[in-house]
């Protein structure tokens, strides 16, 4: 039975269940209350339709825009929809061969379905864009470079032998700038050198939280510095290998001739032999070896080189330094959408699963800088240190891109220095805005994020069902919120929303 009662002669559609998929439906009763998606992807469809050859970017993206579409808020009656297209659509994706994505009749995440979802649509507009917008526009000598396919933004130094290349730019940002996309900054400070790793920049699409009694303190808790053992940090290794070959050169020296060390020959640091004195001065591995100690010791940024490899080829051995660093992960860059995952459920030692039932209390407004500035930043040390892994494609390309934006991002945060030495850097001069009678004008309103959605898990840590709260606004401040239950659609309050056991919470920024 559906139940729609007016809320101002506003309703929204419910969905059918087909068999446990409640938490599909809530997942796409999330995504359909936030206002930038729909005409995000009514946007890259239409870009789609005016190119006959192209066709609709994938049949998950013109699935998705569908149901979005018959979700959104009516005046009078309506009736319910179907998200089978879009379950279709998103199993059909899978390679053949692999386990079937959300199984018919299985107990599935809602959190898990909003990120495979948006991870799919963001795969299919990159694809879709490479494959009928940027191929036809290459000329053979460039459509065989891999760095085309993988970063499109090197388009932009490409503009001589590609006159397109500006608009298909244009395009391909356009195109791909998902309102869930935001990046998350990675630091680390190695607690014997004390330096810092390089503060790498990956995307994200949702922020799992731990629980905590308010959301404030939950975003603190992801941001605060954690303890990593057993890293290799690059300083500490390189240090180690540099007097390792010191030490051997020493031991050599001692019960060498005398004479050895002529005015004709000259030591090879790398291992021990002779060397003719036509080599140029300062080209040897001694010279090679003074700049590394020279570059360890200084407190600017380590080269992102593979000093394993380079040390090798001067002779040295490589000697890995295995230490502890404290780590911090923050937000570089929110999103215009920003996904909140409450973890609920958590493992017990015994290897079972247990939900938390404590109630996080939530804020309908919620500052970005709760976001930003969570938490203190790292000590301040020398340099870069720490060996991380290499980024992922997807991590490289948006990373490209993204660095700009930070440096022009509201002056309520410091931009993140990405790959330099904070040191080295100015403050920059304080110009406070004026009015035209000279007095200083009040501080602007910082950024806001404003509740959206709120899904609801009912059960246990094994099953259970989903319920989703979802906000429809009108012109001026009105606010009305609907509580979905599959095809069942009931008013509810604002107060019994900020009351709900949240597992998702979706804000928009205002």
């Amino acid at each position: 039975m559906t139940d729609h009662p007016a809320a101002a002669n506003v309703n929204i559609p419910g969905l059918y269940n087909a068999g446990n998929t409640c938490f599909f439906n809530a997942a796409l009763q999330a995504l359909a209350a936030a206002p930038p998606l729909l005409p995000f992807l009514q946007l890259a469809v239409s870009a789609a339709e005016v190119r006959a050859d192209s066709g609709s970017p994938s049949q998950l993206i013109a699935a998705l825009t569908d149901c979005l579409k018959d979700l959104s808020p009516v005046t009078g009656k309506c009736g319910s929809v179907s998200a089978w297209p879009v379950l279709d659509a998103l199993r059909e994706r899978q390679p053949p061969g692999t386990p079937q994505l959300f199984q018919h009749g299985a107990e599935h995440d809602a959190c898990e379905a909003v990120e495979a979802l948006m991870d799919a649509v963001a795969e299919d507009l990159h694809a879709w864009f490479r494959i009928f917008l940027l191929a036809p526009l290459l000329t053979p000598s460039l459509r065989d470079l891999p760095a085309i396919w993988q970063h499109p933004q090197c388009l932009g130094t490409q503009t001589a032998e590609l006159p397109s290349a500006a608009r298909a730019l244009r395009e391909w940002q356009r195109l791909t700038a998902e309102p869930f996309a935001g990046l998350l900054c990675d630091e680390g400070m190695c607690l014997r050198c004390h330096s810092h790793s390089v503060r790498q920049l990956t995307p994200f699409v949702m922020l799992s939280l731990p629980i905590a009694p308010t959301l404030e303190q939950s975003l603190q808790s992801f941001s605060a510095p954690a303890y990593v053992h057993d890293v290799e940090c690059t300083r500490c290794s390189l240090r180690a290998s540099i007097r390792d070959c010191l030490s051997a050169q020493l031991k050599q020296s001692a019960g060498r001739p005398a004479d050895f060390d002529s005015p004709g020959t000259a030591c090879d640091s790398a291992n021990g032999s002779p060397k003719s004195s036509s080599e140029p001065a300062g080209e040897g591995p001694s010279a090679a070896i003074s700049r590394l100690q020279l570059l360890c010791d200084s407190k600017c940024t380590l080269p992102e080189l593979d000093f394993a490899a380079e040390t090798a080829a001067m002779g040295l051995q490589w000697a890995p330094c295995r230490v502890s660093l404290l780590k911090r992960c923050s937000v570089a860059k929110p999103p215009k959408v920003l996904l909140l995952q409450l973890r609920r459920v958590q493992w017990l030692p015994s290897g079972h699963q247990a939900k938390d039932f404590r109630h996080v209390m939530f804020p309908e407004h919620l500052p970005v800088t709760a976001l930003t500035e969570a938490a203190p930043s790292l000590p301040t040390g020398s340099g870069t240190n720490l060996t991380s892994p290499a980024p992922s494609r997807a991590a490289v390309a948006f990373q490209m891109h993204a660095v700009r934006a930070l440096h022009t991002s509201s002056p309520a945060r410091q931009p993140l220095l990405v790959g330099t030495c904070a040191q080295n850097i100015p403050a920059p001069a304080c110009n406070e805005p004026r009015t035209s009678t000279g007095g200083a004008l009040p501080p602007a309103r910082p950024p806001m994020y404003r509740l959206c959605t709120v899904v609801v898990h009912h059960g246990g840590a094994s099953s259970g069902h989903y319920s989703t709260c979802r906000a429809v606004r009108g012109t001026g401040a009105a606010c009305h919120w609907f509580r979905v239950s599959d095809r069942s659609v009931t008013c509810c309050s604002k107060d019994d929303v900020l009351k709900a056991e949240a597992t998702m919470l979706i804000y928009e920024l205002i």
